[in-house]
């Protein structure tokens, strides 16, 4: 539900908060009585393409915080539940199995009204059992890693190859949809900025998640590069800004699903923002260059539709000579033919003219009242009686 209100953001809200940032702004920054720049100047629409890029560029920081707080706020993983590191051994994962259930066991801990012990809470008490299952286990501790905890449910898998294959299916589900997605969106005039990047990145993380579930260790990308960012460097910060926390490291499974969101996220932001990197504001308006990838299509049909052009002229000219080739060897036949067929199209261009298809349908319909064997245009045959009456006057 948080996703599909975030995507819903990203259609209104960056409009909404650059119209109020701009106006506050203004507010601030100008006296009162000294003109504000209005609606239709090339200033205006200046200070407005730069703070709406502004409002985007944050709106992805805050939705990249918000898609891994809503990670760690799922209740973490099973590692931090036991309070041991991602490489414990199972020695270690059972020995602090033990201690926490001597603490948390119904019969050890006091009730909530007795004041003798900590209270019991059956709910971490049977997630401290979930994840002493998914992690004392070998086989379900690597499906955890790569798959989440989605794995304690399929209850028809036994060894790693069939965790690994029922992920995978799931996995191609997920990217199918998503090609098909990537596809059909930009036929139906969406998400057009940015295409082959788009094709790039998608293939990036398909074969990154192809890497982390197939891999007995976990990817070099985590152990290498990310964790350690925050062990080492945001951690101390975690810590002075708010005493006692810190963000544990990323399991595969977590990377995978950020990775997923932030895939999506970056999508529909880089949408919002590259056509605003380039617009024109001299106009007074914002003038967004989107058709860079219509320009490029019209420039490729055009080049196509020339390519078909010069293969119809050829055929033509191929027919031609086929067709004069029986009058190759008599050049006064060639002559002859040229010169009827320079008559026919003369004739066929005059008779083809407007004005000439109305004067025969004139003539003809003089014609029709005239009576058979007269001559001329029919206008004597009408005036010779008049004559003859005269004559015998």
């Amino acid at each position: 539900m948080s996703g599909l209100l975030s995507l819903m953001g990203w259609t209104f809200l960056p409009d909404m908060a650059t119209r109020f940032i701009q106006s506050t702004y203004y507010g601030l920054t100008i006296r009162a009585g000294s003109p504000r720049p209005q609606p239709g100047q090339p200033r205006f629409a200046e200070h407005y393409r730069r703070i709406y890029i502004l409002v985007v560029c944050a709106y992805l920081v805050f939705t990249i915080y918000e898609a891994d707080w809503e990670l760690q706020r799922s209740g973490g993983d099973f590692y931090s539940v036991l309070g041991v590191g991602h490489d414990a051994p199972v020695r270690d994962i059972k020995r602090r199995y033990r201690q926490l259930s001597a603490v948390m066991h119904p019969d050890k801990a006091g009730s909530s009204g007795s004041g003798a012990g900590s209270p019991f809470d059956a709910e971490v008490y049977i997630r401290v059992q979930t994840a002493h299952e998914a992690l004392s286990d070998d086989v379900k501790r690597f499906a955890y890693d790569r798959f989440g905890p989605d794995v304690l449910r399929w209850r028809d898998c036994t060894v790693v190859r069939d965790y690994v294959m029922k992920g995978a299916r799931n996995l191609l589900g997920y990217y199918g949809a998503g090609a098909l997605a990537i596809y059909v969106f930009p036929k139906l005039g969406y998400f057009q900025q940015g295409i082959y990047w788009r094709w790039v990145a998608f293939a990036s993380l398909f074969l990154l998640e192809v890497h982390a579930i197939t891999r007995p260790d976990h990817p070099w990308f985590l152990t290498d590069l990310v964790n350690p960012v925050f062990t080492k460097f945001l951690n101390p910060i975690y810590s002075f800004w708010a005493p006692g926390t810190a963000h544990p490291p990323y399991l595969p499974f977590q990377a995978i699903l950020l990775a997923r969101k932030l895939s999506i996220t970056l999508t529909v932001a880089l949408n919002q923002v590259v056509p605003y990197l380039t617009a024109e504001t001299r106009g007074g308006r914002l003038q967004l260059r989107r058709g860079g990838d219509e320009a490029a299509r019209a420039a490729r049909s055009l080049d196509e539709l020339e390519k078909m052009a010069q293969g119809v002229d050829e055929d033509a000219n191929r027919m031609v000579k086929m067709e004069l080739a029986p009058f190759a060897g008599d050049p006064q036949v060639l002559a002859g033919l040229r010169d009827k067929m320079q008559r026919w199209l003369v004739d066929n261009t005059v008779r083809s003219d407007p004005m000439t298809r109305d004067a025969l349908q004139r003539f003809k319909r003089r014609r029709q009242d005239a009576p058979a064997g007269a001559q001329g245009n029919g206008m004597r045959m009408r005036a010779r009686p008049s004559q003859g009456v005269d004559g015998d006057a």
